[in-house]
């Protein structure tokens, strides 16, 4: 491994003592341990759903939940090639071996010949139980623009799943740019911590 440097010194009563230089050995690569929990990250429901991105095709989302005795709420206007939908869709199962209860909704507004131009929302919430004792649920926001058929997507993501004899939860933002601000008034919100680029940047941190 590689050998890192602390600098350590004593605050007490008495004063403050001088640094005193102390190597460390890393017994694991950054690196490696990056990959090893990038891989576990991308495995879960959460990351999964957050990649899938938007589902634009309200038709083919209406059909496959008809297929499988949901019932579905659809209200739209359209005015030539402008069109607006808000898609909601309840699809309950209970068989002898699992029950499923899931609720996803759709909003979405195109403009332009065949919805070239596509603004969507969707969000799904999704509980699943097995008779093997297992059960998992998930959570996603995404949001999309669909432009000439080039998608471009933020979402969220939580799920919890079955970890070998336990569980394992998570917690995927996508995003080009994060922000946590701190401040209960907008006009005196203060910047904390930010992610942009595959960079971290913090302003100030307190670490134990």
């Amino acid at each position: 491994g590689h050998t890192y440097y602390w600098y350590i010194r004593t605050i007490n009563a008495f004063g403050v003592s001088a640094f005193v230089e102390v190597p460390a050995l890393c017994s694991m690569d950054t690196g490696e341990l990056m990959d090893l929990i990038d891989d576990g990250i991308q495995k879960s429901d959460a990351f999964q759903n957050v990649k899938d991105g938007v589902d634009t095709n309200l038709e083919g989302i209406m059909e496959n939940s008809l297929a499988n005795h949901g019932t579905v709420e659809h209200q739209y206007q359209q005015y030539g090639e402008v069109r607006a939908d808000i898609l909601v869709v309840k699809t309950t199962v209970a068989t002898a071996e699992q029950g499923l209860a899931d609720l996803s909704t759709y909003v979405q507004a195109q403009i332009g010949p065949e919805g070239s131009l596509t603004s969507a929302v969707n969000q799904k919430m999704t509980a699943e139980v097995n008779s093997d004792g297992t059960a998992k649920a998930s959570y996603t926001l995404n949001m999309g623009i669909v432009r000439n058929g080039v998608k471009y997507n933020t979402g969220f993501g939580m799920s919890i799943e079955p970890s070998g004899n336990s569980y394992k939860s998570t917690v995927v933002f996508a995003a080009d740019q994060f922000g946590i601000y701190s401040g209960t008034n907008p006009g005196n919100w203060q910047a904390a911590f930010f992610g942009y680029n595959g960079q971290v940047f913090i302003r100030s941190a307190l670490i134990q």
